[in-house]
């Protein structure tokens, strides 16, 4: 998953970015992600699996799950807009933060 933090077009329609492309998710296995706005956070999760054959779980009659939940924003860093994501402050009762 990456981010764009701005975008110009240009008189002709092309857009422009003001800065280079920045991962912002590390691998590749973050599919499809959903988020919502709830007391002024926005919560993020989305679908994670292996996506190449063989798939191990798959014998078992499943294959992928949702992701833990995390809270995104933006971030000024370096004159420029960075999105961040944090674990959920609900999920270190539990130990995973």
């Amino acid at each position: 998953m990456a981010f764009a933090p701005s975008l110009e077009q240009e008189k002709d329609g092309e857009f422009k970015p003001e800065t280079e492309f920045r991962p912002w998710d590390c691998g590749h296995n973050f599919y499809a992600p959903q988020s919502f706005n709830t007391n002024g956070r926005q919560i993020m999760y989305g679908w994670t699996s292996p996506f190449v054959e063989p798939i191990p779980m798959q014998d078992d009659g499943w294959c992928g799950q949702l992701t833990l939940p995390r809270e995104i924003m933006l971030v000024a860093e370096s004159g420029s807009l960075t999105v961040t994501s944090l674990t959920l402050h609900h999920l270190k009762s539990i130990g995973l933060d």
